[in-house]
């Protein structure tokens, strides 16, 4: 019977743990906002933008690689993250986002 309570309970925490950190949820944090790209490079056509506090979620496995931009001599570390509406997958970059359970304030 302790064995059977025990299972439950790591498969219950389990279930609920993947469905909450399965999708992380962002805000954009530049004023001027972020551009949407056609690829997951700074070089890519941009097709959009994500204005300020414009808050979206990525699914965990549609962060795409790391990459970093130099801007007024400082180095902004980020992932390059899917964003997809319909069938269309485009990308941005999260180095100018807040992801929100890290933000007390929005």
């Amino acid at each position: 019977m302790k064995n059977y309570i025990f299972e439950t309970i790591v498969i219950t925490c389990s279930l609920f743990c993947i469905n909450c950190f399965s999708q992380r949820k962002y805000t954009v944090k530049v004023w001027n906002g972020i551009a949407i790209q056609k690829t997951p490079s700074f070089t890519s056509d941009s097709i959009g933008k994500l204005n300020y506090n414009h808050q979206f979620e990525v699914e965990e496995d549609l962060i795409n690689k790391r990459d970093t931009i130099v801007e007024n001599g400082f180095k902004i570390p980020g992932n390059w993250v899917t964003i997809q509406t319909s069938n269309i997958k485009d990308y941005v970059f999260d180095g100018y986002t807040k992801r929100d359970y890290n933000n007390q304030e929005l």
